[in-house]
Formats: C-alpha cells, sequence, structure tokens
C-alpha cells in the first residue's frame, strides 16, 4: 500500500479525526447502529482526545487527505474501576458498562502479570480504502508504536463480527466473550442487541 502513509496522530489532528468518527464510526459501530445512536460533539471530542497522548496511529493518502486511524490508550490495572457505570442508562452508559465488564470478566492484567497495557479504542478506514489491507496495516503499524513504547501486551475488546475477525486473522488470543443474547438486565431483558452477525463482545489479546 505505497499510496498510503502511516504517523503517529497528534492534538493537532483532533478536529479532522473528529470529522472523520463522526463520518464512518459512529454509524457503523454494530451498537451504535442497531440504538440508532446520534453523537453528540462533546462524545466525539472525548473519544478522539485520547490523540493527545501520542499512542494512536494515522493513515493518509499522498496527498495528506485522513484515510484512516487507530485510537489507542494505555491502561492500568487502577483503571479498570475508573470505567464502571452502576446505572447504565444511555447507549453509551450501556457500552461503558460492557467495556468494564468485559475487564473485569477477562482479568487481562492477572493472567499476563503486566502493570500495563494497551487498549485499542476504535479502527476507522474510509470506505474508499476497505478490504484493500489498510485496517490490517493500522492494526500492525498501531501495535508496532505501542511495543516501542514500551507496552507488553495490545488488547482489543471487539464489538464487530469483522475486528474479531481482523484480530484472529493477526494471531491474537481470544481470552474472554460475552454473548449479547446472555447480557441481561435485572429484567432478563438483552441489555444491547446489534443486528447479525455481531452476536457477541470478545476480548483478544497479543503479546508484543
Amino acid at each position: 500500500m505505497s499510496e498510503v502513509n502511516f504517523r503517529v496522530g497528534t492534538a493537532s489532528d483532533k478536529e479532522k479525526v473528529a470529522k472523520f468518527m463522526k463520518k464512518y464510526f459512529w454509524v457503523g459501530e454494530p451498537i451504535c447502529k442497531s440504538e440508532n445512536l446520534e453523537v453528540s460533539d462533546d462524545v466525539n471530542n472525548e473519544a478522539v482526545s485520547i490523540l493527545d497522548l501520542g499512542t494512536c496511529t494515522i493513515a493518509e493518502d499522498n496527498s495528506g487527505n485522513l484515510v484512516g486511524i487507530r485510537l489507542a490508550e494505555p491502561r492500568v490495572p487502577e483503571d479498570v474501576e475508573k470505567k464502571k457505570v452502576e446505572k447504565p442508562e444511555t447507549t453509551l452508559d450501556k457500552l461503558g458498562r460492557l467495556v468494564y465488564d468485559l475487564a473485569i470478566g477477562s482479568k487481562v492484567f492477572e493472567t499476563y502479570k503486566v502493570d500495563k497495557a494497551m487498549y485499542s479504542a476504535a479502527l476507522v478506514v474510509d470506505e474508499k480504502y476497505r478490504g484493500k489491507g489498510l485496517g490490517k496495516r493500522l492494526y500492525e503499524e498501531n501495535m508496532k508504536l505501542a511495543k516501542d513504547l514500551g507496552y507488553p501486551i495490545y488488547v482489543c475488546d471487539c464489538t464487530s463480527a469483522f475486528s474479531a475477525k481482523a484480530c484472529a486473522n493477526l494471531g491474537f488470543t481470544e481470552i474472554f466473550e460475552i454473548v449479547f443474547s446472555e447480557y441481561k438486565d435485572g429484567s432478563g431483558k438483552p441489555v444491547l442487541k446489534p443486528d447479525p452477525p455481531h452476536n457477541r463482545a470478545v476480548v483478544y489479546v497479543k503479546v508484543l
């Protein structure tokens, strides 16, 4: 993919990444799509704020146009409890609680005996580049960045069957799953109901 260049994302990329997320990510993420979620600018801007950390990867064409991003953030064991949502009501609350339940169930830090990990936050590719290997390259480039920064493992919480398949093809290890039909609220109703083939959330880990 010689026509695409990869680099570390910075704070100066926030505006264009925010627009890219609005155009491609929220409308395609299975849970958000099933709930017809309309994301506010505040929520979208908060999502791209991790560009400040120097842990994200940007893909651009030769004209400097954004064609793909891999957002990723560092986590330590203490971060798990910070993500707990006591009474999820909105779709974003439910997503937040799902992330917490995946972290509790997967026991990543205990299993791999590490004190930090790089977690993928979002993979977004321009529709013109889908099916051309750009997503795979973004995974690889971002994992290389994580390793260079001293992170021993790379973790993906996949709510999409497509991202789960990508992780499996890249040699990640599946360590935990939550099946959506079995993930229920206090009244016994499924909390999240994305359309097929997105029937579960899966935690994948790659040792760097």
